[in-house]
């Protein structure tokens, strides 16, 4: 656009374009296009618009240092917990603000004091728990976490030299001198994990998701192999029909018949274990397709008679015979879930009419289906499915009977096979020590818990409550007022003169 003077613009029709590039401009998309486009405008003079009213309402007035610790703290806290930033990227971030007190050292004082302060809680949990156990790591130094299944709140975490049966007997047993009284473990197959719970006198469950990971790294071996058989025959394909002579061309016609059986071959393998991959997480189903419960012998039988075929297939895949002998090692540790998974089933005969029971087990399946997918149209498929269920299920039934039905939703939800949850956490928590550049610390270990079980879902099952609201029924507040509140704001205060953290005394 041409540049020309805008004197036929009023002071109203100014302050208006500065005012709505203050407000709007970078958080409303196409803001300053449509002023530059509607008074015929450049972008440049709509932010001298904006840079100029700010000057005029930039008041130098002195704020009480109070104020001006609140909104530091506040601003620290939440770009190192919700941003989860670096020191680095704090102090840059406060620099560029203006904000004094930005030094690196300063905020690594600061957030230390914070994380010891941090209150350490004992939440009374009256009835039993079953619990995810799971290691991450920081440095090659394990990090022990328990959760709740249930609740999603980390019981504990610990910084700790090694993965040891004792190092997980010690975490276990300080759980249950609390007074939580843990009704079974969930947990792969560590040593250390296992001997831990054992020791403990914990009842142990096998994780679904570790039992059939090692199913999955041959599938796309096969794969990879499969593209490339044909990739490879086309190419002999190729330089066969440009052959010139027949002594050559009776040899590349060999080494193309040779690809396109080596074709046929990869092709049926990468299709009878991709079949057999998906019966055998399908097998693992609480139900079948009309919502009857598949029992523990149902389904032992189905995945003996899958492993049984991916033996005989596959006789020297390494992979894949490995994995069929970890799997027959360790599902004895499973069929607890179906145990408990008939009990529930079994309660609710006679509480429930059959079919409706049957559309109650169904919308609980394919809402499961619907959390563990990524795909966003598959998602949205089974969400679908599962809300025609529970609509099928609750239609023209008496209260008593649709009170019955989320009983029933709610306990096969208590009945955790799985040790997903806990995998979320770890990789949130993987996250700050990625920002931390390995300097963690246990007490820092114990503020990003404390965040993590305060913090306020903001989406999803659990949108609007907290770990901790889930867990003790008590409600939430926004967290990083809570921790505030909570801990430094009584002791701790900057000194914006000196540019340091300061204990108060007295």
């Amino acid at each position: 656009m041409k540049f020309q003077k805008r004197k036929d613009l009023d002071s109203e029709t100014r302050l208006t374009i500065a005012l709505q590039a203050t407000l709007y401009g970078g958080k409303v998309w196409g803001v300053i296009k449509d002023m530059c486009s509607k008074h015929k405008i450049s972008r440049q003079f709509v932010y001298d618009l904006k840079n100029e009213l700010k000057s005029i309402f930039e008041v130098n007035t002195q704020i009480s240092n109070k104020g001006i610790d609140i909104d530091r703290e506040a601003l620290i806290l939440s770009m190192k917990l919700h941003g989860k930033s670096s020191l680095a990227g704090i102090s840059n971030t406060l620099k560029s603000l203006d904000i004094p007190t930005n030094s690196t050292a300063t905020i690594s004082s600061f957030l230390t004091s914070i994380a010891k302060d941090i209150p350490s809680e004992n939440p009374k949990i009256e009835n039993s728990i079953m619990i995810i156990a799971d290691e991450i790591f920081a440095n090659s130094n394990p990090i022990l976490v328990t959760m709740d299944a249930k609740s999603h709140y980390i019981l504990l975490i610990e910084l700790s030299e090694t993965r040891s049966g004792e190092d997980w007997e010690r975490q276990f047993n300080k759980l249950q001198n609390a007074g939580i009284s843990i009704s079974r473990a969930i947990k792969d197959q560590g040593t250390g994990l296992h001997k831990g719970a054992k020791d403990a006198g914990i009842t142990e469950l096998a994780d679904l998701f570790h039992l059939l990971k090692p199913f999955d790294i041959p599938l796309s071996s096969l794969e990879s192999k499969a593209i490339g058989s044909i990739t490879n025959k086309d190419e002999r394909l190729r330089v066969f029909n440009g052959s010139i002579s027949e002594s050559s061309g009776s040899n590349k016609l060999e080494k193309y018949l040779n690809a396109l059986a080596a074709e046929s071959l990869l092709i049926y393998q990468f299709d009878a274990y991709d079949y057999l991959h998906i019966e055998l997480h399908k097998a693992f189903n609480s139900f079948d397709k009309n919502g009857a419960l598949r029992t523990k012998d149902i389904v032992k039988e189905d995945v003996e008679t899958i492993l049984s075929l991916m033996e005989s297939e596959f006789p020297k895949h390494d992979k894949i015979q490995k994995a069929i002998k970890f799997l027959r090692k360790n599902i004895s540790e499973y069929w607890l879930y179906y145990e408990e998974l008939e009990k529930i089933i079994l309660d609710y005969k006679d509480k429930i009419p059959y079919d409706i029971l049957l559309e109650t087990c169904l919308h609980w399946q394919k809402i499961k289906k619907s959390r563990a997918i990524k795909k966003y149209s598959s998602k949205k498929y089974f969400e679908r499915q599962a809300d025609e269920h529970l609509e099928l299920a609750c239609y023209a039934e008496e209260q008593i009977i649709i009170d019955e039905i989320y009983n029933l939703i709610e306990e096969l939800e208590n009945n955790v096979r799985s040790s997903s949850p806990l995998e979320a956490i770890n990789s949130i928590i993987r996250e700050y020590l990625n920002s931390s550049r390995g300097q963690v610390t246990q007490d820092m270990l114990n503020l990003i818990a404390y965040y993590i079980n305060h913090k306020i879902s903001s989406r999803g099952r659990y949108k609007g409550t907290s770990a901790h609201q889930r867990l003790t029924g008590e409600n939430t507040e926004d967290v990083i007022s809570k921790i505030l509140n909570k801990t430094l704001r009584k002791n701790i205060i900057f000194d914006a003169n000196n540019k340091d953290c300061l204990e108060k005394t007295g």
